[in-house]
């Protein structure tokens, strides 16, 4: 109610706190702690019921709600049902979720607890999620694409900050610390996956062509720029002065070689495509075309990738970041009932109260 008033986005990790925890009491008094059984604790059916009683809590207050970190089907289809009712819920998921299964919390074969590497919530699914977070990025229903980057190192590296093994490799789940390094392969990914290989175009949605392929490669773009850069600047209140190429807007652009590939991999000191100091990254051995070769920070160039592997270029001083004021929230076209506003002081509760007086002293 105090989001409606002011005007503000409510933003929800849809996940069943009591379900959640009475599973993974469960799991534990049957000595089931290792990194595989966290996806039993956080079942998709977790995910599903906290985000149906997040949209009724919202469609009844009438406030929009943005759901983030969507990784199961039936979270995808509670959205979709309520965006068909007209409903302003929109919705985020993340680059773990349409590139990796559960099966990476297996571990390796002689040490299971190498699967917390991928710890996060909610867990990896699996293939048949992958496909409908795709499918919901593609029509629509999943608006938002974001990194949800945690960036823990896997060993100690004794500078005392948190990494996933700092209490042991025996260590329950639930005590890892949670989340994915993914900030850098974000748009990477993405736009390998989504646009290289066509998973954000139409074409894959209905099997047929929709034109010639420099169309539908215009088309898989669109959704990219969308998902990654538009929508997410709109939502939060700062297009557009983000988000968008135009005058009186900031110049940060990327400037992307369709052609150039690498592989990511942290292993053995190899690393020619990342620039951060951690450890390991989940997307090891991952092919990706299509990379970022020059980044733009309000007209100045702070990144270029070099010919060579390992040439890249940063010039990024330290305090060179603004903050960023945000306004109202653009809903993306959505608009309240006509009988209705939003923002709004009106309570949602004594607005119904008030209908009903009127029934009543209509009746009299």
């Amino acid at each position: 109610a105090l989001c409606r008033q002011h005007g503000a986005m409510t933003m929800i990790h849809a996940e069943s706190h009591d379900m959640i925890r009475w599973i993974t009491d469960r799991l534990f008094k049957s000595g089931h702690s290792l990194p595989p059984f966290h996806a039993i604790s956080r079942h998709p059916v977790a995910e599903r019921e906290a985000t149906h009683r997040a949209i009724s809590f919202a469609e009844f207050v009438g406030t929009p709600l943005l759901i983030v970190h969507v990784s199961s089907p039936a979270a995808v289809e509670e959205i979709a049902r309520a965006r068909s009712r007209g409903a302003p819920i929109f919705a985020e998921t993340c680059p773990q979720y349409l590139t990796l299964t559960k099966c990476c919390l297996r571990g390796t074969p002689c040490d299971t607890f190498d699967g917390a590497r991928y710890l996060c919530s909610p867990p990896l699914r699996d293939e048949t999620s992958q496909e409908a977070l795709w499918r919901g990025l593609r029509t629509g229903t999943l608006q938002v694409y974001s990194s949800d980057h945690s960036a823990y190192r896997f060993e100690d590296d004794g500078s005392g900050r948190a990494c996933k093994t700092m209490l042991g490799r025996d260590a329950p789940f639930n005590k890892v610390p949670m989340g994915l390094p993914g900030l850098e392969t974000r748009l990477a990914l993405l736009f390998s996956r989504g646009v290289t290989e066509g998973r954000l175009g139409a074409e894959v949605m209905d099997g047929e062509s929709l034109g010639p392929p420099s169309k539908r490669l215009s088309e898989r773009v669109r959704r990219f720029v969308n998902v990654a850069c538009t929508n997410p600047a709109k939502l939060y209140g700062i297009y557009p002065q983000k988000g968008a190429i135009a005058v009186g807007s900031d110049a940060d652009l990327v400037l992307w070689d369709a052609d150039r590939q690498t592989t990511v991999s942290k292993k053995d000191g190899k690393d020619v495509f990342l620039h951060d100091d951690l450890d390991y990254t989940p997307y090891e051995g991952f092919r990706l075309k299509g990379l970022p070769v020059l980044t733009l920070l309000r007209g100045r160039p702070v990144f270029s990738r070099g010919a060579a592997p390992g040439s890249d270029d940063m010039d990024m001083p330290e305090g060179s970041g603004l903050f960023v004021t945000a306004g109202l929230p653009d809903l993306l076209g959505w608009r309240p009932p006509e009988d209705d506003e939003w923002p709004s002081q009106r309570d949602p509760v004594l607005r119904r109260a008030a209908d009903v007086e009127l029934i009543v002293g209509m009746e009299r």
